[in-house]
């Protein structure tokens, strides 16, 4: 269910890379234990999705904010 919502909630990065950490533990503390079902394997594969597409927007972000520097803000508060 992490992995789905994780994939879900992938355009809000903060709650996608979260519920896909948390995902990705939980799946590999059921594998630990012993689960070997298809439904463990598969919110493993979707917790790895999910926690990408966080990477992918939290990196988006950070590029984001650099592209827009501080002076820009700036001169864009004073002329108005």
């Amino acid at each position: 269910m992490l992995g789905i919502l994780s994939i879900v909630l992938g355009c809000c990065w903060q709650i996608g890379l979260v519920l896909g950490v948390v995902g990705l533990v939980l799946a590999a503390v059921a594998k630990a234990s012993g689960n070997k079902e298809s439904i463990c394997t598969a919110g493993l594969v979707l917790c790895i999705i999910g926690t990408a597409f966080g990477v992918i927007g939290l990196f988006t972000a950070i590029i984001g904010a650099e592209a827009i520097s501080t002076e820009e803000i700036l001169n864009y508060i004073k002329k108005r």
